[in-house]
């Protein structure tokens, strides 16, 4: 590691551009620490091939430029008073369209010191509308959601979200439109409009995300927390907001001038400021940006606010009970949150990390693997991390979370005991140096060799850690431990007192004892008194001899040296051994980081024979995961990656990390698999836990429709409600059996890829053969993949849902495309994105915030279709009148593709361009990329360059054309509509879906105005940057690859963000009526939760009853009341088996 000095701007804004290097030892050492920390000196990682400037303006605003273009600064010259014109012509980059084709992008990260603990007591959640009302307008840029609409336009994406002490905002935008950019975004700072029609605007997306987050129960537990805080802390408040907590401010009639006030006094510090910009450009460039344009804030001269003062918010009462809490997912869930002091005061010792480094370890002997060995946890989490509501300036709340099996929802004592003997195991050895060291080392070395990571993500941890750490410390100070402190550590785990701590147990099971509700998110939750002997024990419990402090890890690596090339560096993979039980590829480029990638896909014959064999084969996948869990550790503690996963042929095994002992851990796991040691007993409980996972598929109705999909599309492929009907009579012979038979003509096909030699490849290639026994494998006995052609018409299936409360109707529509080349593919995502964003609007006139629209590439096989996918209220609409309603949007949308110009086509080609210019170029991405196209058979190595060739061959006629072929056309269109749907939904009508909408209100300029953000021709906001860093997913258990465009739906940020497309709740279950044929009655309020907790050790659930009737086969829906449009558009199955039996199956293709 080294460290690269930056100096800080002068008075003068002339800036030294020279670039001393130290190294870290001398900090680490003590040598020159004073010195160091005193300067802007910024230490970075010696495989950090960027440059990094700290600045502060004259305004206070401090700014972080880091850059790959150092050498420009030095073409430049030294002369400032240069041309002015000049410079502005080129800090303005007028000359767009060539400016635009060189596809480099800026990355902005802008951090604000306003956060919801300033909320007023009578308006909870006003930062967060303020948040999203930055993005609105100003008058400069009156336009309503003129930032949104700009940034779409030119391919780029904004994001924001709220913690409790700040705002963040984060923009990425092809740089020759940074400038424009900003400029937008500081004036809605300096000078915002807030309209009243903006501000009912964007309460209603803010009660949208509030809506979203109350079925998540990670934030159900969060609230919850947060309400049995202290009454006079601002952490209690609602800090997610809706309409009903900010009522006040709709009805005031200065609310816009309130919230300019707001706006002026809280957000418009620039002293507490925090910028990060990432650019290819030079750091002159990016600095006379940055000044010319936020010159314009004005210092403001006023106090920080004082978040370090807001201390101990959980001591009260309240907290420090035992809760039994109803989720809304079916989940058994045991918290134990812990007060602790802010680690912020102790962060470069970092205690809370050495507490939970003991708790989350999975070797023998420890929590994780006790409690797992007993069969009462599937694993552990925790919530101590980068969310401030755990972890701020005056507080933390270290939580660990468990996961139980129903049998250890049977032990909730014994399990809670467990925890405190291994706290009185810390309190009795003390903090050991050994660990620290282990930890210390481990983080040091990824640091040292960390690969390229999203610019978005990292650009967000750096202005988090600017507002944090000295500069020294920017790049690492959240991660690295760096100081040894037994002291702090020990008080740290003296805080972890049963008397102070909350407990929750959240299951379904504690309905009929929740007797409390949290208001916002109506969470139902019971509160008790926790018995006197249990916390007589939890303070001196007894010894454990079964929970010992793990060893040292064997794979912590010590060489980090780049090993000679005896196989000439390649850009794409290459066959390096071919034999007659696998295929062996290897990769390895230019790039010098002492890490390795080996990744195996065993294929057999036997995993899809039958129900009966897939039923054995997730039970063998279930079984193995457990099993690799404690033998994995060791090296998932020394930053070693390991992910098994099922598909259609086989197993999966994925491993990265330093290449020293990456081999020894391989040929460990491998002795796992060829042992599989279970016991009787174990595979009592594991089948139960499967029956638990089937039972939760088919209860939910997006999972079940996904079932339905693929039993659809894949020539041999068995769905859970068939597999299910096998698993109460496997036998533990029968999987010891089938754990034989897996191995039994197995073949390998392998990647090895990174800092490993030719040879080492194939001596590990031949180890895998060894211990595995791997033989040669007929081509007969190799599996295939077979794909369905749909038939050339509109085919509808009506699938009832197994939850007879489910009110949620679940559509899937396809068309499909057949066989596809790489031009046709990139025609269909441009298609796809168009689509979307149309069709939500369209589907917005029918009801606000009724539908979920969802438009994918499905890739089955090499066979694409496209995919869209439907969500809406089986209470408001019916079904086949949403598919009449959509088939009259696909009319309507073709009117707009005949329309389309040239212009606006080629527009809409170059921002593809860009997107798939910028794809993210680590070597874990390219990796994991060649490794898809392994997987797929389909060896198209450099895709993304042909990707960007056929965008450059596509026409405006190519679209028009496959539109009409593939959607319009009934004699060529292959049509699928799935949908799982309630018994009882609401009847078809002649007027069709927009008469049974009561709720909807809007009026068409309403409509209009609030989808103002998009741009022309049907482009989202948030969807184009996937493309930028777009990657092939595998579904873990179907085998096929998701659109690309899918890769990046879920964002990295810890928050749910303004601009993030959310799915709507549609109330997935009917209302539940409680029925209890007496009241409960306790000898005392002390032994009531004993009570509660022995009635769960004898309490049976029964599936038949309580979840699904196992022994039933899907029930069709015959549709009776079909109009006559309906009969001649569609063919309605009534047999899954026979409909698929009629179906044509497309080329066999084996695996090679």
């Amino acid at each position: 590691m080294v460290i690269r000095s930056s100096m800080p701007i002068a008075q003068d804004e002339e800036t030294t551009d020279q670039h001393g290097h130290v190294l870290i030892t001398e900090y680490l050492t003590g040598t020159n620490r004073t010195i160091i920390e005193e300067h802007n000196i910024i230490a970075v990682s010696p495989n950090d091939h960027r440059w990094y400037r700290l600045i502060e303006l004259r305004n206070g605003l401090r700014c972080m430029l880091i850059t790959s273009n150092v050498h420009e600064d030095e073409e430049e010259g030294e002369d400032d008073n240069g041309d002015a014109d000049d410079t502005m012509d080129r800090l303005s980059a007028s000359d767009v369209e060539e400016a635009f084709l060189q596809y480099h992008m800026t990355t902005v990260a802008l951090c604000i010191p306003a956060g919801s603990l300033l909320d007023p007591a009578n308006l909870p959640g006003l930062a967060h509308l303020t948040e999203h009302l930055l993005f609105s307008s100003s008058s400069k840029y009156p336009e309503v959601n003129c930032l949104d609409a700009f940034v779409s336009y030119h391919g780029g994406t904004v994001h924001a979200y709220t913690e409790l002490e700040f705002t963040v905002i984060l923009i990425e935008i092809s740089s020759n439109r940074i400038v424009e950019t900003l400029d937008i975004l500081l004036h809605s700072l300096i000078d915002p409009l807030m309209s009243l029609e903006t501000i009912y605007d964007q309460m209603q997306t803010l009660d949208e995300e509030y809506t979203i987050a109350q079925t998540d129960d990670h934030y159900r537990a969060t609230r919850l927390l947060a309400y049995l805080a202290r009454e006079d802390h601002p952490i209690k408040q609602f800090s997610w907001g809706n309409k009903t907590s900010l009522s006040e401010l709709i009805e005031n009639r200065n609310n816009t001038e309130l919230l300019r006030k707001l706006v002026k006094d809280r957000y418009c510090i620039p002293e507490g400021m925090n910028l990060v910009m990432i650019s290819n450009e030079s750091f002159r460039i990016m600095q006379q940006r940055i000044e010319r344009l936020f010159c314009l804030m004005k210092r403001s001269f006023k106090t920080l606010p004082d978040y370090i003062g807001l201390k101990d918010p959980w001591n009260t009462d309240k907290f420090k009970k035992f809760h039994l809490v109803y989720p809304f997912e079916d989940i058994h869930q045991l918290r134990l949150s812990f007060p602790l002091a802010s680690v912020d005061e102790s962060w470069k010792i970092k205690p809370e990390d050495y507490i939970r480094f003991i708790f989350a370890h999975e070797a023998p002997g420890s929590l994780n693997s006790y409690l797992k060995n007993k069969l009462w946890i599937n694993h552990i989490d925790f919530d101590l991390g980068s969310s401030q509501f755990y972890h701020n300036s005056g507080s933390s709340l270290f939580t660990i979370i468990l996961h139980l099996t129903r049998q250890g929802l049977k032990n909730i004592q014994s399990i809670i005991d467990s925890v405190f003997e291994v706290i009185y195991l810390l309190r009795r050895l003390g903090p050991l140096k050994r660990v620290y060291d282990d930890m210390q080392l481990a983080d040091l070395h990824a640091f040292l060799f960390q690969d390229k990571t999203d610019t978005i993500t990292y650009a967000d941890t750096i202005v988090r850690n600017l507002r944090k750490y000295p500069a020294l410390f920017v790049l690492f100070g959240h991660d690295l431990h760096l100081q040894f402190e037994p002291v702090t550590i020990f008080k740290a785990i003296n805080t972890l007192d049963p008397r102070t701590c909350n407990i929750m147990l959240i299951t379904k099971l504690s309905l009929l004892h929740c007797d409390q509700i949290e208001p916002y998110f109506n969470i139902k939750y019971g509160q008790f008194e926790i018995p006197d002997h249990w916390m007589s024990y939890w303070l001196n419990p007894n010894a454990n001899p079964a929970l010992t402090i793990p060893d040292s890890s064997q794979y912590l690596a010590v060489d980090f040296s780049i090993k000679p090339f005896d196989v000439p560096p390649n850009e794409i993979p290459v066959v390096l051994l071919r034999e007659k039980f696998g295929t062996l590829w290897y990769f390895r480029n230019q790039q010098t980081l002492p890490k390795a990638f080996f990744y195996l896909h065993f294929l057999s014959p036997y995993v899809n024979l039958s129900p009966q064999h897939s039923c054995l084969f997730d039970l063998y996948t279930l079984i193995i995961n457990s099993l690799l869990q404690a033998h994995a550790y060791p090296g998932k503690a020394s930053h070693i990656l390991i992910n098994f996963f099922p598909t259609d042929t086989g197993l999966i095994l994925k491993l990265s990390g330093f290449n020293q002992h990456l081999s020894k851990y391989l040929e460990a796991v491998l002795q796992v698999l060829n042992n599989f040691p279970i016991n009787e007993e174990g595979t009592i409980a594991w089948k139960q836990e499967l029956k638990n996972q089937y039972v939760r598929e088919l209860n939910h109705s997006n999972k079940l429709i996904k079932h339905v999909r693929l039993y659809f599309l894949k020539g041999t492929w068995w769905p859970v409600f068939e597999k299910i009907q096998f698993l109460d009579d496997i036998t533990h012979k029968q999987i010891m059996d089938f754990s034989s038979l897996f191995r039994l003509n197995l073949t390998v096909n392998m990647l090895v890829a990174g800092n490993m030699t030719g040879e080492e490849s194939k001596e590990l290639f031949h180890t895998t053969r060894t211990i595995l026994q791997l033989n040669f494998v007929a081509q007969i006995l190799l599996p295939s993949l077979r794909a369905v052609q749909i038939p050339a018409q509109g085919s509808i299936i009506k699938i009832s849902s197994y939850q007879s409360n489910d009110c949620a109707t679940h559509m899937l529509i396809f068309f499909e495309h057949g066989r596809t080349s790489i031009r046709d593919y990139v025609l269909i995502e441009i298609l796809a994105e168009t689509i979307q964003e149309s069709l939500e609007d369209y589907l917005q006139s029918a009801g606000q915030s009724h539908f979920t629209c969802h438009i994918t590439l499905r890739d089955t096989y090499g066979i694409v279709s496209l995919q869209i996918e439907l969500i809406f209220s089986s209470e408001i609409y019916n079904s086949l009148d949403v598919v009449d309603y959509v088939s009259k949007f696909f009319v309507l949308f073709k009117d707009i593709i005949m329309d389309t110009t040239k212009v606006e086509f080629d527009r809409l080609l170059t921002v593809f361009k860009n997107g798939k210019q910028n794809l993210d170029m680590s070597l874990q991405a390219c990796v994991d990329r060649y490794w898809t196209e392994i997987l797929l058979n389909s060896f198209v190595f450099d895709r993304n360059n042909q990707e960007r060739e056929a965008l450059e061959t596509l026409t405006v006629t190519d679209m028009q054309d496959w539109y009409n072929q593939h959607i319009i056309a009934p004699s060529t269109r292959r049509q699928l509509i799935i949908i799982i749907c309630s018994t009882d939904e609401i009847r078809p009508t002649a007027t069709g879906i927009v008469a049974n909408n009561t709720a909807s209100s809007m009026t068409n300029d309403y409509q209009r105005n609030r989808h103002s953000m998009r741009s022309s021709f049907g482009m989202t906001t948030d969807r184009l940057p996937r493309l930028g860093r777009r990657t092939d997913v595998m579904e873990d258990i179907d085998h096929e690859h998701m659109s690309l465009l899918q890769s990046k739906s879920d964002s990295k940020l810890r928050c749910l963000t303004t601009k993030r497309k959310h799915n709507i709740n549609l109330r997935v279950t009917k209302s539940e009526t409680l029925h209890s044929s007496q009241p409960f009655t306790y000898p005392n309020d002390r032994t009531k939760l004993e009570y509660i907790i022995k009635s769960f050790e004898s309490i049976e659930i029964r599936d038949d009853e309580d979840m699904i009737p196992h022994d039933k086969s899907l029930k069709i829906l015959v549709e009776t009341d079909l109009t006559e449009l309906q009969k001649s558009s569609y063919v309605f199955i009534h047999n899954l088996k026979d409909f698929k039996e009629s179906c044509l199956l497309y080329n066999v293709a084996y695996i090679q």
